[in-house]
């Protein structure tokens, strides 16, 4: 008898230990179920950016060449970057350029006063130059850190659901998109997101030069992946190195040239 009641106390304890691993499993695959609809509901909230670029504007603004030669976003889940194999990393700080002064002005950012205004000309006349700024080491960037990246560098949420830096009379001087799909910001979600990576471009012409808008540009996506402890690359993924900088100067210059700018007939925003 005594045997049976120890047999019995352990098929008891054996049991109860089943049933307990049982529950835990089914709680985790609960919660687990509960995180993958809300990512589904944030994934298919708001697509009226596609829907109102031109042509579509959204692949055409992470690509430096024109609408054809466009590349196509990371997708959302699982998000991997499209180059390989290895993580850019930008050289050191860019060597800037005398370029015209106050293209933004701060107060036109934070009061939005004169208003934002878009106005990225026909697609068969613009010029877009982009670049990157990604997580570093296949890491994701804080949705609440790249808002406040974001204010800090005079963006503001509008257009296309997007951020866009207004220049001193209003107009868009510098845009920036989500490198994920749709491409767009919910603001009020931000804060609880997290992001591969974003594409900061200028669409020209606009409020400045071809070579003016590329300097401040490649100066503000600097700035912008140091606050985020962030790499910078080109439009592709690839290295943001010296020779590659200095190729986005000579196609400024070459666009520029053949759209017959004369440099000095070009002033500042707000000048």
């Amino acid at each position: 008898m005594a045997d049976l009641r120890w047999i019995l106390l352990l098929v008891g304890m054996l049991f109860l230990l089943s049933l307990a691993a049982w529950e835990l499993q089914r709680s985790n695959r609960a919660r687990r179920l509960e995180r993958e609809e809300a990512q589904r509901s944030a994934r298919e909230r708001g697509d009226a950016f596609q829907a109102d670029l031109p042509a579509p504007a959204m692949a055409e603004a992470l690509s430096a060449t024109q609408v054809a030669e466009a590349t196509e976003l990371e997708a959302t889940e699982p998000a991997a970057p499209s180059y390989e194999p290895e993580p850019p990393v930008h050289s050191g700080r860019i060597e800037p350029v005398l370029i015209e002064p106050s293209l933004v002005d701060p107060a036109a950012a934070i009061e939005a006063s004169p208003p934002l205004r878009v106005e990225w000309p026909d697609e068969r006349e613009r010029r877009i130059f982009a670049v990157r700024i990604v997580a570093a080491s296949g890491d994701r960037l804080s949705g609440r850190a790249v808002r406040q990246a974001l204010g800090a560098c005079g963006f503001v949420h509008g257009p296309f659901r997007i951020y866009h830096q207004p220049a001193a009379d209003g107009r868009a001087l510098l845009s920036c998109a989500n490198l994920t799909k749709p491409g767009d910001f919910d603001p009020l979600t931000l804060d609880f997101q997290r992001l591969t990576g974003l594409s900061m471009f200028s669409v020209l012409p606009g409020p400045a030069s071809a070579p003016a808008a590329l300097e401040h540009l490649l100066e503000t996506a600097e700035d912008l992946a140091q606050r985020l402890r962030a790499e910078l690359t080109d439009e592709r993924g690839g290295p943001l190195d010296e020779a590659r900088v200095a190729s986005l100067r000579a196609a400024a210059q070459e666009w520029m040239a053949s759209r017959s700018e004369a440099p000095s007939a070009e002033s500042a925003p707000g000048a």
